[in-house]
């Protein structure tokens, strides 16, 4: 993705991949907590984004991500 149209847009983009496999979490608690932590980065840790020279998911992204996310079982 690059040299997106608009004013604001920026001119170089990425997508980062996250492949997991809850099986492989050592037990549910973990799993659980892989879980929140997931939830966490698209709420809380978003928020963060701007301060480290990131930009933040658009909000349909991130709800896309979240129903995910909300679907994995530990």
């Amino acid at each position: 993705m690059v040299n997106a149209p608009g004013k604001d847009a920026y001119p170089i983009a990425g997508a980062t991949w996250l492949l997991i496999n809850l099986r492989h979490a050592t037990g549910p608690i973990r799993g659980e907590k892989l879980i929140a932590f997931l939830k966490w980065t698209e709420t809380e840790g978003q928020k963060m984004a701007a301060a480290l020279s990131f930009a933040p998911l658009p909000g349909n992204v991130r709800d896309r991500v979240l129903n995910v996310i909300g679907a994995l079982k530990p």
